[in-house]
């Protein structure tokens, strides 16, 4: 559906992201990609790389993941980008909702 291809194009391309969490900032790298008209995500967290199908809703884009470091849960997010800048929040469980903020890497 060409609808769906131009509602993930604000997303698409190589973001740097951070996450300020009660344990600390992260940094996370993550790249999404449209294959077959799927939007893919690619988050790589220092030395650990995921895969995920993230989903849109309206102007917001979810995805869950489940990482190992610091510790192993699963991660909510639910981002908005506007231009280059990404933001939103990332949800752990049952600890409060951290910050996430981003921007795109340009080539």
């Amino acid at each position: 559906m060409s609808g769906q291809s131009n509602s993930v194009d604000p997303f698409l391309g190589k973001w740097e992201t951070e996450i300020a969490s009660p344990m600390g900032k992260f940094p996370v790298s993550v790249e999404f990609t449209s294959q077959d008209g799927q939007l893919v995500g690619n988050a790589k967290q220092g030395e650990d790389t995921f895969t995920f199908h993230p989903t849109i809703d309206g102007d917001k884009l979810k995805w869950s993941m489940k990482i190992t470091k610091p510790m192993s849960i699963s991660l909510n997010f639910v981002v908005s980008v506007d231009g280059d800048n990404m933001k939103g929040e990332a949800k752990a469980g049952f600890f409060v909702s951290s910050k996430l903020t981003g921007h795109r890497v340009l080539s």
